[in-house]
């Protein structure tokens, strides 16, 4: 299992072009490796850098800046699914064919949108009158 730090995440990157699709997109290959060692190694026991790559398709004249933006963005999909696992029971169907599972994970993002929808409205403040203390 993997160790989560809390706090930043520092890392050294770099992104190499590659030869562009038959779509006329780009594509890139970023890689990813923190600056300091956080991940055990299995054969010797200490810690190493884990190397992290992502192949990249993007428009023309894309900076690192957004390739590394869009990179970063995967964790919040480990995390909902994290989350549905715990508070949902994303984990606990038991299910042989692809149309359960697709009703199945159905229900669960609607289990899962209601709160957050909820949580998003604004809530209406009443005006203070100079008359009544709370």
């Amino acid at each position: 299992m993997r160790r989560r730090r809390q706090g930043p995440r520092e890392y050294d990157r770099a992104a190499v072009q590659l030869a562009p699709t038959t779509e006329e997109l780009e594509r890139h290959l970023l890689v990813r490796r923190p600056t300091v060692p956080d991940k055990e190694d299995e054969k010797t026991g200490g810690l190493v850098r884990e190397i992290t790559c992502f192949l990249c398709r993007t428009a023309p004249g894309v900076t690192m800046a957004e390739l590394v933006t869009a990179a970063g963005q995967g964790w919040m999909v480990e995390e909902a699914f994290q989350v549905a696992k715990g508070q949902a029971g994303l984990d606990e169907h038991e299910v042989r064919k692809w149309c359960s599972w697709y009703r199945q994970a159905t229900v669960y993002m609607l289990v899962m949108a209601f709160p957050v929808a909820a949580w998003s409205r604004p809530i209406p403040c009443q005006p203070l009158t100079s008359g009544h203390r709370p």
